[in-house]
């Protein structure tokens, strides 16, 4: 075999040997992220009950229990609140600073729901207007996979 393609051989296999290192070592590498993330900031307890005084179950305002955050194993889930995931990431000193900081996290994170809903609102519009001026191009398979992918994932 001529040395030109050998060469070009072995640069092939090192390659795709490359890719497929990368693609199954990028995974290990996100599962072990995961695995090691800490628990949400307000699992106090067994049943990830606790928190400070005048806080929900989940240690934040009464009332939003159970929305956000993983489960009390740690795994799987929603993904966590803006209020958790702020707690985490700001790791308040003492509980007086924690129930200042829900009070204000709390009255951002409707501020953020109003914009995603908004936000959401006009995406649905748009994408209802790229329907109507693409429907009479496709076929009713396609029609069907196109509204398959504009419905709410589960």
């Amino acid at each position: 075999m001529p040395t030109g393609v050998k060469a070009t051989l072995l640069l092939v296999t090192t390659f795709a040997l490359g890719v497929v290192v990368g693609v199954l070592g990028g995974g290990a590498v996100a599962q072990s992220r995961r695995d090691m993330r800490p628990p949400p900031p307000f699992a106090g307890g067994p049943e990830g009950r606790g928190g400070p005084p005048g806080l929900g179950s989940r240690g934040g305002p009464p009332g939003l229990e159970g929305r956000g955050g993983p489960p009390p194993d740690g795994r799987g889930g929603p993904p966590p609140s803006f209020v958790d995931l702020m707690m985490s990431i700001i790791q308040p000193r003492d509980s007086a600073q924690r129930m200042a900081l829900v009070a204000i996290l709390s009255a951002q994170d409707q501020k953020n729901r109003t914009i995603v809903d908004g936000a959401r609102a006009a995406m649905k519009t748009s994408m209802d207007s790229l329907r109507a001026r693409i429907a009479p191009l496709l076929t009713p398979e396609q029609v069907k996979r196109f509204d398959e992918f504009g419905q709410p994932r589960r």
